[in-house]
């Protein structure tokens, strides 16, 4: 089974229909899926936004977790459209210090949105 098959497979799927209809509603909604395991999120996620062409924030548990993530959608949508937007949070030990990696990216997806 390739990409496609399987985007199709859950783009047709009721509850991940449902969910594309709720988030194309003129009102913004927040969604909170449970129950997901391995990649099934991100199989669900790269369906949803075939079917609902908007912007959508996905919040992770930790940095670990979000590029795992981003990995998943990246190789299932075949795209440049998934962004990462990592924490600003410094180590207490290091509060002094910025990091400019991550003080870049931030910009440049903050960039990317205000465009779009």
């Amino acid at each position: 089974m390739d990409r496609n098959q399987l985007l199709g497979y859950y783009t047709s799927r009721p509850v991940v229909v449902s969910i594309g209809t709720k988030i194309q509603e003129a009102v913004a909604s927040h969604l909170h899926l449970k129950g997901l395991s391995g990649s099934s999120d991100a199989v669900v996620m790269a369906a949803i936004t075939s079917l609902a062409r908007k912007t959508h924030i996905v919040l992770l548990s930790d940095k670990e977790e979000a590029a795992y993530f981003l990995n998943d959608i990246e190789n299932l949508l075949d795209s440049s459209l998934p962004l990462f937007f990592p924490s600003s949070y410094k180590k207490t030990f290091q509060f002094d210090e910025s990091d400019n990696a991550s003080i870049l990216s931030r910009a440049e997806v903050l960039s990317r949105l205000n465009k779009s």
